[in-house]
């Protein structure tokens, strides 16, 4: 079982390291522009199991996506399709005093997409390749800014996953399909981001496993979906909602994994945010967040159920 999950995971961490090494960067060709977004929750304030088990710690979600090269252009008389490639780095977490309370994940995961995005047609022609006329005339408006919204990108990633104690430690690493929706407002808005990952995982550490009941590696589906968007539409900009969830189904372990149920996991959570800017000295707006998030299930690579509410500030920054 190891091997197989080797089969998996140390080719696709060649590649992503091959690639990202290799493709030479063209931004002046691509349409889409790097992403870098950063969320500081500080103070945090957990609550998981009633008011006399209060917890205080900080928590942090990350993203850097970064075009690297355009990998194919057509235009249409409404559409621009352009086909990029682009490294992504991606971390969340939350660290806090009371550790044994922490039942959310600390992750980490580097990867490569090579993804297809439709536009609305610039008025001048951009980079040096052949244009194909590609008639979607007909489409009906809705079904054209849907369409629009999204980017479709398959992915090869590897990461690393733990609780805060680092008893349970594992590295994953395979391909996935990602149908990213970028707006954040109007009608695509309502419409989620969808992940699905097929990895290798491999244990590093697992305190639940020194007697050698459980295989050190293994396989996954992982499924992974979040919504994100504004309520300005009923006159609420500064508010955003954000939710998702996260399941898992393993393959290939050990009976006793499977008899302790510990083969399928789901865990979800909802939040709200109230974006509060002002006016520096210098004239630059300055932003702070306060939210609330409320979590339930299980997320791997964790066991127990992560059933808490949190409230806190958060700092953000976003490049976009």
């Amino acid at each position: 079982m190891r091997s197989s999950s080797f089969i998996t995971i140390i080719p696709t961490c060649l590649f992503v390291v091959l690639v990202m090494c290799s493709v030479p960067v063209q931004a002046q060709q691509t349409e889409r522009s790097p992403a870098r977004e950063f969320g500081l929750n500080l103070p945090l304030i957990d609550i998981p199991d009633g008011i006399e088990s209060i917890s205080f710690g900080v928590g942090w979600q990350a993203l850097v996506n970064q075009p690297v090269t355009q990998l194919g252009y057509r235009s249409g008389e409404n559409s621009v399709r352009i086909a990029d490639g682009a490294w992504r780095i991606h971390s969340t977490g939350k660290w806090l005093l009371e550790e044994e309370r922490n039942q959310q994940p600390l992750t980490f995961a580097l990867g490569f997409d090579a993804g297809i995005q439709y536009v609305e047609r610039p008025d001048e022609r951009m980079g040096d390749g052949p244009i194909v006329v590609i008639d979607d005339g007909a489409s009906p408006p809705f079904f054209r800014e849907l369409l629009h919204s999204y980017r479709m990108a398959f992915t090869l990633e590897t990461g690393l996953e733990t609780d805060q104690r680092f008893d349970f430690v594992y590295a994953h690493a395979g391909p996935g399909l990602m149908l990213i929706n970028a707006p954040t407002s109007g009608r695509t808005a309502y419409f989620p981001t969808v992940s699905l990952f097929y990895d290798g995982v491999i244990e590093i550490e697992n305190s639940l496993n020194e007697d050698g009941l459980f295989s050190t590696s293994h396989s996954r589906w992982r499924l992974v979906q979040e919504h994100v968007f504004s309520l300005g539409a009923i006159g609420l900009s500064r508010l955003m909602v954000v939710g998702g969830y996260q399941y898992t189904r393993d393959l290939g372990q050990t009976g006793a994994w499977r008899e302790a149920g510990l083969d399928e996991r789901f865990g979800w959570y909802a939040e709200l945010g109230l974006e509060t800017r002002w006016a520096g000295s210098s004239g630059s707006q300055n932003r702070v967040d306060v939210f609330m998030r409320f979590t339930d299930g299980e997320v791997a690579p964790l066991f127990d159920t992560d059933q808490s509410f949190m409230v806190g500030i958060r700092l953000p920054y976003n490049n976009k």
